[in-house]
């Protein structure tokens, strides 16, 4: 698959960065993932090859090449990526977000806490990985706490998780506790020279409902019994 086929397969046209084709993967890959009517697992490995091969692509386009060099001084700046940027990598910073030529590409698998220093500048940068409020990256590892119907959790069913890596589906069982957790093994940050393929970890809570107010029950009533 060159470039031109896969700008195609995931509708991308003119200029692309690596967070037009993130936004891209998601969005196809929410209608062709194996467990919606007219997905399949063949569509999805296709759009998964289309967007490694775009990233792939954009990591030899910046001048100079990135480095990585890693190193032990605690003398060093923060640089503060975006977990779609530690997963796939990318640029840095991110031309949608300055309007400016980046400075350099940064490598995929990038962790916590690791030194690293681009190729052309003169300092280290210790790495820090942003991600929402539901979202939080623990050494190899990513958790998310996403909100689960109560009715669900107790007599079991299907759930669609919404992932980095595109939707995801589980079946819970019948009498799961809130609080309770599922395991993706290979979604976590990826595997790298010096660092295992880390795992996915989703913490189930119960999504209880929400209170109805006073005046609206009493329309509802009114409504109903008039």
């Amino acid at each position: 698959m060159n470039k031109v086929q896969a700008a195609s397969l995931l509708g991308l046209q003119g200029e692309i960065d690596s967070k037009a084709i993130q936004n891209a993967f998601r969005h196809r890959a929410k209608r062709v993932h194996p467990d919606i009517m007219g997905g399949s697992d063949d569509k999805l490995r296709h759009l998964i090859m289309a967007r490694d091969n775009l990233m792939s692509e954009l990591s030899h386009s910046v001048q100079p090449v990135i480095f990585v060099n890693h190193i032990t001084t605690r003398e060093c700046d923060s640089l503060t990526i975006s977990l779609d940027q530690a997963l796939f990598g990318g640029f840095w910073p991110e031309p949608y977000q300055t309007g400016q030529a980046p400075s350099f590409y940064l490598p995929k698998g990038l962790r916590n806490g690791d030194l690293i220093t681009p190729e052309g500048f003169s300092h280290p940068y210790n790495i820090k990985i942003s991600c929402d409020e539901h979202t939080s990256v623990i050494g190899d590892d990513i958790w998310m706490i996403i909100e689960v119907d109560q009715q669900t959790l107790f007599w079991g069913g299907e759930i669609n998780i919404d992932t980095a890596h595109g939707p995801q589906s589980a079946r819970i069982a019948k009498q799961t506790s809130s609080g309770s957790c599922l395991c993706f093994k290979e979604l976590g940050l990826p595997k790298t020279d010096t660092r295992e393929q880390g795992r996915l970890y989703i913490r189930l809570v119960a999504q209880w409902p929400k209170p109805i107010p006073a005046h609206e029950r009493l329309q509802a009533f009114t409504k109903k019994w008039a």
